[in-house]
């Protein structure tokens, strides 16, 4: 990966510092992310040329006859050869150096148009769904690597434990049973408070229908009150037309 003769920006691969969102989890067994590394830079963007080849196989419905090479769909296997094809010869320009801090840098977009080819091309001269069903995932395992999400840095997403920020409370089934346990500002409780107050003091009948009672939908479920029509009618109704007509059909309902 060094010392080529076409000249192109980035280092080696060798060498380089293992990007922070890559398996973090597994700091404390570094040789084992090392390979992992290196596993996931070279031997996956090679998996993806086996692949082409195979589905170029399953294009084509090449069968062994009598000792026999015999190729059923010729124009097929053509296709889906020259995505393997067209893989190998990008390959040697795109691998020539990887950006430090990204796991293809400019080989990733080869990857992609080639996963993309390959889903398009099955679901194009195919009738086998697994197929179809296992391009699908190629493409969409391809797009999750590019993007550095998934199980690459799955201790960025998920946590064991999470610091509560300033100005959130801790509430079980306050003010209203349908919360539950949670953690809430203190604006969003006294917001939602006051909507469980305003049900206390009006004696609202929750067996009937109301219309403009709260101004979101989230409040009369959470006072288990029903609403009607358009629940959300200052944020989702916009312009005097507009306005008119939602109380005229309202009105319609509620008669």
């Amino acid at each position: 990966m060094s010392s080529q003769s076409l000249l192109a920006d980035g280092a080696s691969r060798f060498g380089q510092l293992i990007p922070d969102f890559f398996m973090k989890y597994l700091s404390s067994f570094p040789a084992l992310r090392q390979c992992l590394h290196y596993s996931f830079t070279f031997v996956v963007p090679a998996l993806l040329v086996v692949f082409a080849v195979v589905v170029a196989v399953k294009l084509g419905n090449i069968t062994i006859q009598n000792n026999k090479l015999v190729i059923r769909k010729q124009k097929e296997l053509l296709i889906g050869i020259s995505v393997a094809i067209f893989i190998c010869v990008s390959y040697t320009s795109t691998f020539i150096r990887l950006d430090p801090g990204s796991l293809y840098a400019r080989t990733m977009y080869i990857m992609f148009i080639a996963a993309l080819m390959l889903f398009v091309y099955s679901v194009k001269f195919s009738e086998n769904k697994m197929l179809i069903n296992i391009c699908a995932v190629v493409l969409g395992i391809i797009i999750a690597l590019i993007l550095q999400k998934s199980f690459l840095d799955l201790d960025l997403q998920l946590k064991s434990s999470y610091v509560v920020p300033e100005g959130y409370q801790y509430e079980v089934n306050e003010p209203t049973d349908k919360l539950g346990t949670v953690f809430m500002s203190t604006d969003t409780y006294n917001n939602i408070k006051a909507s469980a107050d305003l049900i206390q003091t009006s004696g609202l009948d929750r067996e009937k229908s109301y219309i403009g009672v709260f101004d979101y939908f989230g409040k009369y479920y959470l006072n288990e009150i029903k609403g009607s029509y358009v629940i959300e009618p200052t944020v989702t109704v916009k312009g005097f037309e507009a306005s008119q007509d939602f109380v005229e059909n309202a009105y319609q309902l509620l008669r």
